[in-house]
């Protein structure tokens, strides 16, 4: 099961953002109705069910599962956080003390300021990016957190809700018009905002030491830009990135002996605006890092302006049809279809022309997509080196 409703974040002000940040993690340790956490835990001993709340930045809602036969215990559980939701503030004390060890511990951790700094840099240090540290705590009100989940979850008419699964009709129907019928609805018509959260334009880069046991460098490199955003230009944006793995393999593994491995990652979003990302990330000895980086850099540039190996590009697209027929029989694909369907208007493919679109894919195709989305992409790189102290 999951649902969502267009609004999130973008619409609480800046000087509340902290506290929106806990507002359903007050409402996850508090229990539900009348049951407080470890009552709601008794009365739910022997079922199968799970549901949470989520506040995302253009989005709020939930996500859960249930068995067949708990499947009303769950739409009970979500008719509970809409119309009784509890804000036990003991249990928000209790949580507020692991939150303040968390953030001792995390001043030390390299991986966390490493993240913080490539969040930092991706949204150009936007006063909307909130880093979960001793500020945002100092932020944090627990009065307010209960207003904004009042508020981001009081109206269940701009709600999509959707299911997957073992679903009878003639059971399963009457029980979801019987509770999701009953959410008090106040009809408001709202959408989410762009705050325009990007790096800056051009190139960021971003050089810092830490204090390191074992030291090694660690790079994160991304490009970011514009991209029409339709089925084909993910799966061809999905295949760059795969492309640059296979390279970066032979080049700064085998080749260089320079890292373990590299990582490629990428996402094609079409909120609040249709954008690309392709991330890279590695590990390696110091001074290796600026040969590294320069591979990183020629590979790019290479996918721009020479084909691809034919036998690379057919591997990959080959994959795309075998994992397309595996996830059709999973709960999970038929999820993610019907989700961006409504979010996004994005159509049902069926297995057919799903084909014909790899198919259609071609040496030539990536080439000129690569070309044409990195041309005027941001860069962002942010290096993390060890302090020579």
């Amino acid at each position: 099961f999951s649902s969502f409703s267009f609004g999130g974040r973008s619409l609480i002000a800046t000087k509340d953002l902290a506290s929106a940040g806990i507002a359903t993690t007050v409402v996850d340790i508090s229990g539900l109705g009348k049951y407080d956490v470890t009552q709601l835990g008794k009365k739910l001993a022997g079922k199968t069910v799970s549901l949470s709340s989520n506040l995302g930045n253009l989005t709020e809602g939930f996500n859960g599962s249930s068995t067949p036969q708990d499947f009303e215990t769950l739409l009970q559980l979500l008719y509970l956080n809409f119309e009784s939701p509890r804000f036990d503030k003991d249990a928000y004390r209790a949580e507020f003390a692991k939150w303040e060890n968390y953030v001792v511990n995390k001043s030390v951790d390299n991986a966390a300021a490493l993240k913080d700094s490539v969040v930092l840099a991706n949204t150009n240090h936007s006063d909307r990016t909130l880093l979960y540290n001793k500020d945002f705590l100092a932020d944090v009100n627990f009065n307010k957190a209960v207003e904004i989940y009042k508020d981001r979850f009081s109206d269940a008419s701009d709600f999509t809700f959707i299911f997957v699964g073992n679903i009878d009709l003639k059971k399963h129907l009457p029980l979801i018009q019987k509770y999701i019928g009953n959410i008090t609805s106040t009809n408001r018509n709202e959408n989410f905002i762009d705050n325009i959260e990007g790096p800056a334009k051009g190139k960021t880069s971003t050089i810092f030491a830490r204090n390191m046991t074992v030291p090694k460098t660690t790079v994160y490199y991304s490009l970011k830009g514009k991209i029409d955003y339709n089925l084909k230009n993910k799966m061809m944006v999905s295949m760059i990135s795969q492309l640059l793995s296979k390279r970066y393999m032979v080049t700064i593994r085998e080749e260089e002996g320079g890292s373990y491995g590299v990582g490629v990652h990428q996402s094609v979003s079409k909120m609040p605006k249709e954008n690309f990302s392709i991330a890279i990330n590695f590990d390696c000895n110091p001074e290796k890092c600026e040969r590294l980086m320069d591979i990183i850099r020629e590979e790019i540039a290479k996918i721009t302006t020479q084909s691809c190996e034919a036998n690379d590009l057919m591997e990959i697209k080959n994959n795309f049809l075998k994992s397309r027929d595996e996830a059709e029989l999973q709960d999970n694909f038929w999820m993610s279809t019907l989700y961006s369907n409504q979010m996004t208007g994005a159509r049902i493919i069926n297995k057919e022309e799903y084909k014909k679109i790899v198919s259609s894919i071609d040496a030539k195709s990536i080439e000129k997509l690569a070309k044409k989305i990195f041309k005027k992409a941001d860069i962002v790189e942010v290096i993390m080196n060890p302090d020579k102290q």
